[in-house]
């Protein structure tokens, strides 16, 4: 477990408590919303949608710093997925269709072309140097400055949710769940 005290922008509601982490630059930053106890991960991802996520992010800017108690488990986790079938069912079947699909404009070919499948992987790797995110390495943290008398304590010791936020469009980049920290 990495731990940290310091100030952060921190927000709660009913189904979590969020802080966030900035990186070098200051152009992305490391979400973290810890579900309140006795609330699901899908309550609190449910939380985020919508226009959650982005009311979340408006109250951390607007808001001033708080003193986080901070604990995250080192993260280390790959994802690999087809998304043939999640594509088709979202509406272009025919593009997978070998009968079908109409890309022979793209290429001269004797035969149809078609998409076979479509493979996603991701990987993201967190620990007291930074995140490693696909490609993409960022390693220091910064944050403002306030006084508080008792720190909020946001301690990762059960399921949770990450995102990785590009901080000028406010996109998330980014956006996993931690069901066993312990592993």
């Amino acid at each position: 477990m990495m731990n940290s005290f310091q100030h952060l922008p921190y927000v709660e509601s009913e189904t979590l408590q969020a802080t966030r982490l900035l990186y070098k630059g200051n152009d992305t930053a490391y979400y973290v919303f810890l579900p309140r106890e006795g609330v699901g991960v899908g309550a609190a991802l449910a939380s985020l949608s919508g226009s959650g996520f982005a009311s979340i992010r408006r109250s951390m800017m607007s808001g001033e710093a708080t003193q986080v108690v901070l604990g995250l488990p080192k993260l280390d986790a790959e994802l690999g997925v087809g998304l043939k079938k999640p594509l088709s069912d979202l509406g272009m079947p025919l593009a997978f269709d070998s009968a079908r699909a109409q890309f022979s404009a793209m290429a001269k070919s004797d035969y149809p072309i078609y998409i076979d499948d479509v493979l996603h992987r991701t990987a993201i790797k967190v620990d007291e140097t930074g995140t490693e995110a696909a490609a993409v390495t960022v390693v220091e943290v910064s944050a403002g400055a306030a006084s508080v008398a008792q720190p909020v304590r946001i301690f990762c010791d059960r399921p949770y949710l990450f995102a990785i936020v590009d901080e000028a469009s406010g996109s998330m980049l980014f956006l996993g769940v931690v069901n066993d920290p312990t592993r």
